[in-house]
């Protein structure tokens, strides 16, 4: 609640020193286990209706936002409520990591949502400029962060010195043209451990 009537304000100030000609469009995207706001608007309230929380989305389990009378007096200047599943929350979190590097919170992503839905409605037409407030950065919420991290193998890289290992096992490096191969292998690892490698010889170096 608090978000959207500091943006709405914000917008109506601009206007009233001359800087916007007309404030835009407040879309008010809630979750649907805690849409006290959305119900509200939907049903005519001044208030927002009463409701407990199920959402487990992490910051917006508000079931009695302090400023609701305030979004919904908003709202009524031109707007309206989007109700979001928690899974396309949580499908729009991971969608932004994976196209667009952006790693926001699900409080944030949620307005990924909201619009979805909008577009698909006819609220929002392809010639609208629409935009989504993502100022949640993703690690405000760790347990989502460690669920998507469970889910995913990370790559694990093997140590150098189990690399050099496997270029010392005997019985490897005889077939031909392999033993010069393996002992520059070799020297390239030693340099990267900070060991000082052979100098060529004048032989090497003329040839």
């Amino acid at each position: 609640g608090g978000l959207c009537a500091g943006v709405d304000r914000g917008f109506a100030e601009l206007a009233a020193r001359g800087l916007l000609r007309a404030a835009p469009e407040l879309a008010v995207v809630q979750a649907e286990g805690c849409s006290n706001i959305a119900r509200a608007w939907r049903e005519g309230l001044e208030r927002p209706a009463p409701g407990d929380s199920t959402t487990q989305i992490s910051g917006l389990q508000v079931p009695n936002p302090p400023d609701g009378e305030r979004v919904l007096e908003a709202l009524r200047g031109g707007g309206w409520c989007e109700r979001v599943a928690d899974e396309d929350t949580w499908r729009w979190q991971e969608r932004l990591a994976a196209q667009e590097g952006l790693w926001v919170e699900p409080a944030a992503a949620i307005g990924l949502g909201g619009l979805e839905q909008a577009v698909r409605r006819g609220q929002i037409g392809a010639e609208d400029t629409v935009v989504c407030l993502l100022t949640g950065a993703g690690y405000k919420d760790e347990r989502r962060t460690a669920e998507l991290l469970r889910a995913r193998p990370v790559p694990q890289v093997a140590p150098i010195s189990e690399l050099e290992q496997e270029q010392q096992r005997p019985g490897q490096g005889q077939e031909q043209g392999q033993g010069q191969g393996q002992e520059l292998q070799h020297e390239g690892l030693g340099q990267r451990q900070g060991q000082p490698g052979r100098a060529p010889s004048e032989t090497e170096g003329s040839g």
